[in-house]
């Protein structure tokens, strides 16, 4: 294969492409352009003992084939005109909202939603390859679209878009090398994400240890309710009511609205998971701690639960507040992060953990301030040996997503020929 010479392609974020490659609108590929619909939810019908599924922006991620719908809807749908089935291989194509560049191919029939552009490629344009080209607008799409709230691309201005035309064993070498060099990226990209899931576990764990453990007690006891544990002998165990006050009572939520028209927005505005919103004015002026009083949060730990407010602040009633009647407030606000909250949590469509059920939580801690410091002193130690890890682990994660992003651009636009021989090193 002769090695490529190159034209201005007029194309800003193309720039040169090799000579023989056509520059057309994505509409010279496609047999239709179409956008996907959502069916009534006053037909309960529809929603029950579904076969075909229906995606959503959701649905989307980072590789080329979508394969985990949304939902499964029932085939009355089809027959009644609600939605409508798309063959295999129809490019979707993410066109409103706040994911929209999103792009996969659905690998058997399927219907979409309203936020979703569909496109079906002829005999000019090879589906993954128009997917990759896509791929490299997800942010770019916003200079496209139309632009209230959320970006707009409706279907004339999808087809419209401009992309690269190779020929069509071009586009097929482009998308077969692509398909194995970029599973290869996100494997590794995977085993550094899966790194980082692991990590976080053994900080957790080895913090809980921590809160349970004396290596100077040789003697240990199980305390009589299940959820303690084994207690070092010398420890305290006593409701949190005893150990941290409450002040619940100072706590005062504001509307959407409230905030809304408030000019000077200088102080944080805290909910159950951390800061929400700027106000205009403060309640509290001290570091204290809070932990989320309902919310999914309470179940699925995903983000920190108990943590430190400080600085001028305004909290929510979706926050309890708590200030400790003595000691160090980093200490107890680990020791809060590290319990299981779950035998004291109600509610299951809305958990929620009471200030009463909390309150009479038994906690277990040392006596000694000196063994709280040792105790505290390990977990600050840990926390940053972590967050070195992990700072690293990400960097890596992302210089990998950039070089992902960078072969895909360099292959579409045929600044990297794809020969067979760079083929055979992506196999091996």
């Amino acid at each position: 294969m002769e090695k490529y010479t190159y034209k201005e392609s007029g194309v800003e974020w193309l720039g040169v492409i090799p000579v023989h490659w056509d520059i057309g609108k994505v509409k010279r590929g496609c047999s239709e352009i179409d956008t996907g619909k959502t069916p009534s939810t006053s037909v309960s019908e529809y929603f029950f003992d579904g076969s075909v599924e229906w995606y959503a922006p959701e649905c989307f991620n980072e590789t080329l084939w979508i394969d985990e719908p949304k939902k499964l809807i029932n085939q009355k749908a089809v027959d009644d005109g609600q939605i409508k089935i798309y063959p295999a291989k129809s490019v979707y194509f993410v066109a409103v909202g706040a994911t929209a560049g999103k792009v996969g191919i659905i690998s058997k029939p399927a219907s979409c939603n309203q936020q979703i552009n569909i496109l079906q490629t002829n005999h000019k344009l090879l589906p993954e390859y128009l997917t990759y080209q896509f791929k490299l607008l997800e942010t770019e799409i916003i200079k496209f679209a139309q632009y209230t709230t959320l970006p707009i691309l409706n279907q004339a201005k999808t087809g419209v878009l401009e992309m690269s035309f190779p020929p069509i064993q071009e586009q097929k070498a482009i998308a077969e090398y692509l398909d194995i060099a970029t599973a290869k990226i996100d494997r590794i990209i995977s085993i550094k994400q899966e790194q980082l899931v692991k990590m976080k576990a053994s900080k957790k764990s080895k913090i809980e240890h921590l809160f349970s453990y004396d290596k100077d007690c040789k003697s240990i006891k199980k305390d009589d309710l299940e959820y303690l544990g084994y207690v070092p002998k010398d420890w305290k165990v006593t409701q949190l009511k005893f150990v941290l006050d409450f002040l619940d009572s100072r706590r005062i939520p504001l509307s959407g609205a409230e905030r809304g028209v408030m000019t000077e927005k200088t102080y944080d505005y805290y909910g159950a998971s951390g800061v929400i919103d700027k106000v205009d004015n403060y309640i509290f002026d001290e570091p204290l701690i809070l932990i989320g009083e309902d919310g999914a949060n309470l179940v699925t730990r995903s983000k920190t639960l108990a943590f430190i407010a400080k600085g001028k602040y305004w909290v929510n009633n979706h926050a309890h507040i708590l200030k400790p009647k003595f000691g160090d407030i980093e200490f107890w606000t680990y020791l809060l992060e590290s319990l299981d909250y779950s035998l004291f949590i109600t509610g299951a469509a809305q958990p929620k953990l009471s200030q009463g059920n909390l309150a009479k939580m038994r906690i277990k801690f040392p006596k000694e301030e000196s063994k709280r410091k040792v105790i505290l002193d390990k977990i600050v130690k840990l926390e940053q040996t972590t967050k070195k890890q992990q700072i690293n682990l990400k960097s890596q994660i992302k210089t990998l997503q950039t070089y992902r992003k960078s072969l895909i651009h360099e292959c579409v636009t045929g600044k990297k020929q794809v020969t067979s021989a760079i083929k055979n090193q992506a196999y091996a």
